[in-house]
């Protein structure tokens, strides 16, 4: 990494699924005065990955029920009614992100509060599709695109790709975005849309489900191939509605409507693939931060 590109000190995190992270907090901004967002947000990132491979793959139905529980009430307390196996992550969870307050300014603390509130309504989120699963219902495509994209928005959009950023994020600005307006929505939408039709056959093979794609493939009655020309036409639906949205003066600064921009643009289904499947992955790290381009 070149100097003063204030990339210089993240380079340990350029190993196993930390380079994952990074790359994808490198893609919202690259810019070397976020230096301090784009750690905080990798590590923020990281746990949300773990908290999704929990529901989605090794966690049981009990003991995810407990960490819904355990994160709800956001407490160390807590972590004595947790399984031996999700004790250590709790407790990292919770010290991660509490701990976030010793990296921001007295005026940005205020931050906190939301990044954990989101949090929660994540793992709630994750809950709700984890009870479809175990019951082997399979809800409308409406019914799961609100936990899956509502639920994901606040987290993952907003709040954690804002938190390390400068003055730039007001309260004000912050609470007008968290109630899910265009950008942040079609930012979301394009992301699980790209993502279910990317990653079905990998879904359904370790039996993660039900997935948006699955309910409205079983809704519509259409094979993979047909629900996946169905979801592109989903998908620039979510772009025509965020780009007005973003051309569209608002009191909200465009270095934070930016984000939403720069996660939208990463979900492709190249940039998808190569984070899913390995042997691609190699490919994006080097157009991404090592080979050189002219102008």
């Amino acid at each position: 990494m070149v100097e003063g590109t204030g990339y210089v000190g993240e380079s340990h995190i350029y190993e196993g699924p930390r380079c994952r992270e990074l790359l994808w907090a490198l893609s919202e901004y690259f810019e070397p005065h976020y230096s301090r967002a784009r750690i905080m947000l990798t590590k923020y990132y990281l746990f949300l990955l773990v908290l999704d491979d929990t529901y989605d793959v090794y966690g049981n139905y009990e003991g995810c029920k407990l960490l819904t529980d355990a994160i709800k009430r956001w407490d160390e307390k807590e972590i004595d009614c947790l399984p031996v196996c999700l004790r250590s992550f709790y407790q990292k969870l919770i010290n991660t992100v509490n701990g976030f307050q010793d990296e921001l300014e007295p005026s940005e603390k205020y931050r906190i509060s939301y990044l954990i509130q989101e949090t929660q309504r994540l793992a709630d989120s994750y809950m709700q599709e984890l009870e479809w699963h175990a019951k082997r219902q399979v809800p409308t495509f409406q019914e799961r695109k609100k936990p899956a994209i509502d639920g994901n928005a606040g987290s993952i959009v907003v709040c954690g790709p804002l938190l390390g950023m400068g003055e730039e994020v007001t309260e004000e600005a912050l609470r007008w975005l968290l109630s899910l307006p265009d950008v942040v929505m079609g930012s979301m939408e394009i992301c699980r849309y790209t993502d279910d039709a990317v990653n079905y056959e990998r879904e359904k093979a370790v039996g993660q489900g039900p997935t948006t794609i699955f309910s409205y493939m079983a809704e519509h009655n259409l094979r993979k191939d047909e629900a996946a020309v169905e979801f592109e036409y989903l998908t620039n639906q979510s772009w025509k509605k965020m780009n007005p949205a973003l051309l569209r003066p608002t009191k909200v600064p465009r270095e934070l409507l930016d984000r939403m921009l720069n996660y939208a643009r990463m979900c492709t289904p190249e940039y998808l693939i190569g984070f899913t499947y390995s042997s691609k992955f190699k490919e994006i790290i080097g157009l991404l931060v090592l080979k050189p381009f002219s102008l």
